[in-house]
């Protein structure tokens, strides 16, 4: 992988933690949860904007990443962010992490080495 490669993909990975970081703190944050109330309370909320414009961002660096890497190898290399977004989770949210998702993320993180291997 050339240097471009690995800059888009480790860019690629934080946007979406970070998208997905802020889409957890803005469903989260509303304190009225009743009716329409939430949904203005929620579109209010700077993390869902920062959750969309994450979105954004990595959705135009994740074309760019697409444009120097093989599809199969791209789509691979992309799951390395649900890693990410695990271990983020479980920093800041206390999310547990169980026997079935350790080894899952071993799973995906062993096939991302393969796949950047080859």
């Amino acid at each position: 992988m050339t240097p471009l490669v690995i800059v888009l993909w480790i860019a690629n990975i934080t946007l979406d933690t970070l998208g997905q970081i802020a889409f957890k703190y803005s469903a989260t944050a509303p304190q009225n949860r009743n009716g329409w109330y939430y949904w203005i309370d929620l579109f209010r909320n700077y993390w869902l904007w920062i959750g969309i414009g994450s979105y954004v961002a990595e959705f135009l660096l994740w074309l760019a990443f697409l444009t120097l890497v093989p599809l199969s190898q791209g789509i691979l290399l992309g799951s390395i962010n649900i890693i990410a977004i695990m271990v983020v989770g479980r920093i800041i949210f206390k999310e547990a992490f169980t026997l079935y998702r350790i080894a899952g993320m071993l799973f995906i993180t062993g096939g991302v080495i393969l796949v950047g291997l080859s």
